[in-house]
């Protein structure tokens, strides 16, 4: 059964259960976060109760968002991802896609053919940090950095998810991080060659996002030994985890980051219509 819940009636009843499970729902939490503080119009939070609890949040024009208490059999997973497609269907929800684990998204495509993989991430948490060797220089980044850091975002940008967001853009996200010291830069020799970012904070945690190696350093250790320092700082800093989203179909840089002291926490799947709307 489905049950819907305005945004403040979802974050009383389940707030402190999502908090339990942070890095898997970290996605949920933050658009629930940003919902309360600034309402938006088609926003709709649910939740499907079977043997396990599944949250459902969708916030367009992100694909839908569902996330489960725990782990359950296929069996269960299919079964409620089909219900969910149905109840978007009879409901008349507008949605761009569906992101879930394998067997909601499994049992959601037996009801909607027209669909495609867009995206295949795992869920990775680290906390506690495998010291690897020190190569280089980490410091966070400055305003001097500014311009050189995004390029290099619109290169990883390009590269992890085959398109890029406007120099502009680019330039006001790096500048954002920069000013809360949420920006890393690994120099060797005066120059730059790794960054990576925090700018999701979550409550016990913080995300690392747009890491990227410049071609010509990679394959020397530099990604790793940024990454380690990175962790094992925010770990000092008081922080309980660290988390990331890594595509499924890169074992390198999964690898990378379990020789980090990461682990897999769940998997999620983004399917979208190949059409905009249904």
């Amino acid at each position: 059964m489905i049950t819907i819940y305005s945004a403040r009636e979802f974050y009383t009843q389940y707030y402190t259960e999502l908090l339990e499970n942070e890095a898997v729902h970290q996605l949920m939490i933050s658009n629930l976060n940003r919902v309360i503080s600034t309402p938006e119009e088609g926003v709709l939070f649910a939740v499907c109760e079977r043997e396990h609890r599944y949250f459902i949040c969708n916030c367009p024009p992100f694909a839908m968002l569902v996330t489960r208490s725990g782990k359950s059999s296929d069996e269960e997973e299919m079964r409620v991802g089909e219900e969910i497609a149905m109840y978007v269907r009879e409901q008349g929800i507008k949605i761009t896609g569906i992101s879930a684990s394998k067997g909601i998204v499994d049992g959601f495509l037996l009801h909607n053919k027209n669909m495609y993989l867009s995206e295949s991430m795992d869920i990775m948490v680290l906390t506690e940090v495998n010291r690897l060797k020190d190569l280089g220089v980490l410091q966070y980044a400055s305003s001097e950095h500014i311009e050189e850091l995004a390029t290099m975002y619109i290169d990883f940008a390009l590269e992890a998810l085959g398109d890029a967001p406007g120099r502009e853009l680019a330039l006001d996200k790096i500048r954002t991080c920069v000013e809360r010291n949420d920006a890393y830069i690994l120099l060797d020799e005066g120059r730059i060659v790794s960054m990576c970012m925090t700018p999701r904070h979550v409550e016990k945690g913080k995300c690392i996002s747009a890491v990227y190696t410049k071609p010509k350093y990679r394959g020397m250790g530099y990604c790793k030994s940024m990454i380690s320092r990175v962790c094992e700082r925010l770990l000092q800093q008081g922080d309980k985890f660290v988390t990331l989203y890594v595509d499924t179909m890169n074992p390198i840089s999964n690898d990378a980051y379990r020789a980090v002291g990461f682990r897999v926490v769940e998997s999620c799947y983004k399917y979208e219509y190949k059409e905009k709307t249904v």
